[in-house]
């Protein structure tokens, strides 16, 4: 376009130049037949109009003002064609600037489709390239037309310069030749008027293409703000896990602690089942905690992949303005930078990305660890029912001796019965047989002793009886008490133990999920800069051969 309007300029400043040198000709040759018609005879109109050579130079006028017209008519049809293409370019900017911002307001809501509205906007960016492509032809065709034009000029001012010779002989030839010059001058007058609407409307677009390119500067402005934005919310979420990574450790040693307590207290296991429970809701909680952050990374993900692919739009634009272009090179080179800046940013969310999966695996580590910590606390639960079954056994060899103490019980309840009996009889032989009668108080008196000392003996075994058996009935309590709350925790412990599982697992492969979404979508967006950046290079060779 610098190129057209220097080679305008030049056909305007030789125009102008060329109808100088014509009136000062004229005013030569028409002073050069005043004079001559002083000394030469008085030449009529008729014998002036009737020459070979007025006819010739009529006739020569006659096809010049034709070529003339047909010329302008030519030129007026191509700058139409030119006025109407550049009106159609423009209308078909319009119409991309419209279907990108609603593109654009339709990636929020369909982040899905954004692959394939992205090809789409590459290949309608791919096919804009290829009409200004055309339009650069069309321009470079309308160069040499303006050549032809130049070199039309040219010969027609060397026809000029011979009608002015044979102007020299004919004394009506100056009439002609200024109708002729008015004629022409009302030609170079339209054509400066036409010139003048052409610098005008190719000003106008340049003053749109700078407001576009300003427009671009501030969405670009607007898109490292959003960047930054997006850098200290990613900062935040990584306070916030370190925070919850530090909880985690802390609920860690408080498990350790109670592990502890239950290595170190046996009979206090409700206390350590409760202190798990409430462990293992906190660790819920720290992971739902987490996977809320883990939603909010994904949404931070999300808004990045989003405003790199506006980055890759405004890149695409900005590409396209480029080419439009060669004085804007210093433009392009400044977007060029900001996308290696957006490049940057997107490397550094990677590598913080990275570092949140790391931060993960610890976590399932950690995890790990507590469901060791469990496997322990059951192992420390399957101790103690050995021990519950040492105090059963323990509690069956206390009944068998309390049996065994039963047996002599009743066995001596039988000797007391046949003391007793024997008793009775001496009696009888007392009273038969008073004769022997203080042999049989003192026989009477041994027997009471002994009796006494039979009853003694039972009672005893009567108390030692009655205390085993509470105690018998308190370790079946216990026992019973202790297997229930063993069966209870077994249970809750499983429930636990496969709640934990699931959790590992579902986190595993979620991170898995999300290992290999985030390795796609990284070589996606890699892919699709090295398309970019081979496309600024050839977009930026072929500036420089046009500009060469």
């Amino acid at each position: 376009m610098a190129g057209q309007k220097k080679e305008i300029d030049n056909i305007e400043e030789s125009i102008q130049s060329l109808a100088g040198d014509i009136y000062i000709q004229i005013e030569e040759k028409v002073a050069e037949l005043v004079r001559s018609s002083q000394k030469n005879q008085e030449i009529t109109l008729d014998a002036i109009e009737q020459h070979p050579h007025f006819i010739a130079v009529k006739n020569t006028n006659s096809e010049q003002l034709k070529h003339i017209e047909l010329t302008q008519a030519q030129s007026e049809a191509t700058i139409k064609e030119q006025q109407t293409l550049i009106d159609k370019l423009q209308q078909e900017s319009i119409r991309q600037q419209s279907e990108l911002q609603n593109n654009a307001d339709l990636n929020g809501a369909k982040l899905t489709d954004t692959e394939s509205v992205l090809k789409e906007k590459l290949k309608e960016n791919s096919e804009l390239v290829e009409k200004v492509k055309s339009l650069a032809l069309k321009e470079e065709q309308q160069t040499k037309t303006l050549d032809s034009l130049n070199e039309q000029l040219k010969t027609l001012s060397s026809e000029v310069s011979q009608l002015n010779v044979i102007k020299d002989n004919l004394t009506k030839t100056d009439q002609a030749k200024a109708a002729t010059l008015n004629v022409q001058n009302q030609q170079i007058s339209a054509l400066k008027d036409q010139l003048n609407d052409a610098l005008a409307e190719q000003a106008h677009a340049k003053s749109e293409f700078a407001s576009k390119i300003a427009s671009t500067k501030d969405s670009v402005s607007e898109h490292q703000t959003q960047a930054i934005q997006f850098a200290k919310q990613c900062e935040d979420l990584s306070s916030q896990l370190e925070k919850l990574t530090k909880a985690l450790s802390d609920e860690k040693a408080k498990a350790e602690k109670l592990a502890k307590q239950v290595n170190e207290e046996q009979s206090k296991n409700s206390i350590l089942v409760k202190s798990a429970a409430e462990h293992e809701n906190k660790t819920e909680e720290l992971q739902e905690k987490i996977n809320t952050q883990t939603q909010e990374l994904s949404n931070e993900k999300a808004k990045a992949e989003k405003l790199s692919k506006q980055v890759n739009e405004e890149q695409s634009k900005n590409s396209t303005l480029a080419k439009n272009a060669a004085e804007h090179e210093s433009l392009t080179n400044e977007l060029q930078d900001k996308i290696k800046a957006q490049t940057q940013e997107l490397s550094n969310f990677k590598a913080h990305q990275e570092k949140v999966e790391k931060d993960n695996e610890t976590t399932i580590s950690k995890l790990k660890e507590q469901l060791e910590e469990f496997t322990k606390a059951k192992e420390a639960l399957s101790k103690n029912e050995e021990l519950t079954k040492e105090l059963q056994s323990k509690l069956d060899s206390k009944e068998q001796e309390l049996t065994a103490k039963s047996t002599l019980l009743e066995q001596a309840n039988e000797s007391k019965d046949a003391l007793v009996k024997a008793k009775n009889e001496m009696e009888q032989q007392l009273t038969a047989s008073t004769s022997n009668g203080e042999q049989l108080e003192q026989s009477n008196k041994a027997l009471v002793s002994s009796l006494s000392a039979l009853e003694q003996e039972n009672h005893q075994h009567q108390s030692k009886i009655n205390e085993l058996t509470k105690e018998l009935k308190e370790s079946n309590e216990k026992i019973t008490s202790v297997q229930q709350r063993i069966e209870v925790n077994r249970d809750k412990q499983e429930s636990e133990y496969s709640q934990a599982r699931e959790t590992i697992k579902y986190l595993r492969d979620e991170n898995h999920a999300l290992n290999e979404k985030l390795t796609t979508e990284v070589a996606e967006l890699e892919t699709q800069l090295t398309e970019y950046r081979l496309r600024f290079e050839y977009a930026q060779k072929q500036l420089a051969k046009q500009s060469e």
